[in-house]
């Protein structure tokens, strides 16, 4: 999926499916473009990629049509413009929690290479007063992806003026520093916790923004990332390689093992029994 067609599909909150891709090797991005996705997310807020791992990162799968979505380690209009350089189309912060600081990343991904006194002019009027200059703006900023990453109660009480910002092009719900904010610790499954997710969901179809979930460990699983596609969620976050490698090779090993009966099973866990 090509820059722009990322950025339309976004914006026409189509169902776009990716998954968080840790490996930076180059020979990792052959396997991840043969799985049917449309972008790939990379997270440098949790995983520790330099500044070159990510530009690599973001060019071979620039090459391979799938679109680099770069959540930065925190929220800096600066992290923004870096990873911007290295080649990510959708940037996102983690712990977004009010409008003003969504309308600083925004300065960075939406009005780019715009600063100071100028650039804060342009946001607040949505144009820099110069037609030329807005038109070269406009042209170097078209295929950039702005997301809020909604992890906590306090981003809830905002929600309403996050998802006004017309510069906002959608919200992913991050479920662990979520479920810890509103007091139900990594129950993913508790219904007041898939009542919020719901209630995020119906908020953002309101305000005709795309709206997403990382689905790592987090929840009931597929059926329940399936309920919430089809309740309105249309950026699907699913696992990530080193989760799907965990999960398969367990399984696998498992298996081996319990048929040579190497192992035996205690407490959902393996330990060696010879």
């Amino acid at each position: 999926m090509i820059a722009n067609d990322f950025k339309d599909a976004v914006i026409q909150r189509k169902r776009l499916y990716g998954t968080l891709v840790t490996c930076p090797m180059p020979l990792c991005s052959t396997y991840v473009a043969s799985i049917g996705l449309d972008f790939v997310f990379i997270d440098t807020e949790h995983i520790p990629l330099d500044r070159c791992q990510l530009a690599t990162m973001c060019h071979l799968y620039n090459s391979r049509n799938l679109a680099p979505f770069v959540r930065i380690s925190c929220n800096d209009p600066e992290l923004a413009r870096q990873a911007l350089d290295a080649g990510a189309q959708a940037i996102m912060a983690p712990y977004t929690e009010t409008a003003a600081q969504v309308l600083e990343l925004a300065g960075a991904v939406k009005f780019r290479p715009l600063k100071g006194e100028r650039l804060g002019r342009a946001i607040e009027k949505g144009t820099s007063g110069h037609p030329i200059l807005d038109q070269a703006v406009t042209q170097r900023c078209r295929d950039h992806v702005l997301f809020a990453n909604i992890e906590s109660q306090t981003a809830l009480d905002h929600l309403d003026e996050i998802l006004k910002i017309p510069y906002l092009d959608g919200i992913i719900i991050g479920p662990s520093d979520l479920s810890y904010s509103i007091n139900l610790p990594d129950e993913y499954d508790h219904p007041a916790f898939i009542k919020v997710v719901d209630d995020i969901i119906d908020k953002a179809k309101t305000y005709k923004k795309s709206v997403g979930y990382h689905k790592g460990y987090a929840g009931k699983g597929i059926e329940q990332e399936i309920d919430w596609i089809k309740k309105g969620m249309n950026v699907i976050i699913h696992e990530a390689d080193v989760i799907a490698f965990c999960e398969k090779m367990t399984q696998d090993i498992s298996r081996i093992k319990n048929a040579l009966g190497d192992f035996v099973a205690m407490d959902g866990l393996r330990q060696q029994a010879i």
